[in-house]
């Protein structure tokens, strides 16, 4: 028979006669097949949990990723592996996938990496791209841009907020004092933290 497909090939037993007698050997192949085909599909726990495409941790260097894919891969178009780097790239990086190759990882618009692009053990997913034979960032961090600095001290409490005004923020990595403006903060159309710094969801109000 050819009736096949990725989970259950035919071929592997006999097919059964309707009306006949099937004998025990012929049914265990069956069950054996079906089991076989059980077993090609992820875990409940990887499906209910959508880690079903997550490698785990990058077992390579800086700026040269290594992971193995939970199932077998291939090249192909839209592949779509999740990951944990090992360290902060410094510039451009690679990725070999379930020993592949070493390919490119580029940004999402598809240009090469420059640093920081992939942070330690942060988790980052990336799509198989043929065109350019290299691994896209599909989940690119958002650059904030430069945050100057300045005294919240003293500022009057906004009870009018306009786009003009100004948020306080507070950069943990340096203890210093930040400030964004609404308008920058409406840009993001975001509330979250990015890296060490946090921003604060209110006016400062002064004190």
């Amino acid at each position: 028979m050819t009736d096949t497909n990725d989970y259950f090939d035919e071929d592997n037993y006999t097919a059964l006669a309707r009306l006949t007698q099937a004998r025990a050997e012929d049914i265990n192949l069956i069950t054996t097949a079906l089991t076989a085909g059980f077993d090609l599909l992820p875990s409940k726990a990887r499906l209910y949990e959508g880690r079903t495409t997550y490698c785990g941790d990058d077992t390579g260097a800086v700026n040269a990723a290594v992971v193995t894919a939970p199932y077998t891969i291939a090249l192909t178009d839209g592949c779509r592996l999740r990951f944990r780097p090992v360290a902060t790239n410094t510039g451009a990086a690679t990725l070999n996938a379930s020993a592949l190759g070493a390919l490119a990882v580029v940004t999402f618009a598809g240009a090469a990496l420059t640093g920081g692009e992939l942070l330690l053990s942060a988790f980052v997913d990336v799509a198989y791209n043929s065109t350019g034979n290299h691994w896209r960032i599909v989940n690119p961090l958002i650059d904030v841009g430069t945050i100057t600095t300045f005294d919240i001290d003293g500022l009057a409490a906004q009870t009018s907020p306009s786009e003009a005004d100004t948020v306080a923020i507070y950069d943990v990595g340096l203890s210093a004092k930040r400030k964004v403006t609404l308008a920058n903060v409406l840009a993001l159309n975001q509330t979250a933290e990015q890296g060490d710094l946090v921003l604060r969801s209110q006016l400062y109000a002064g004190a």
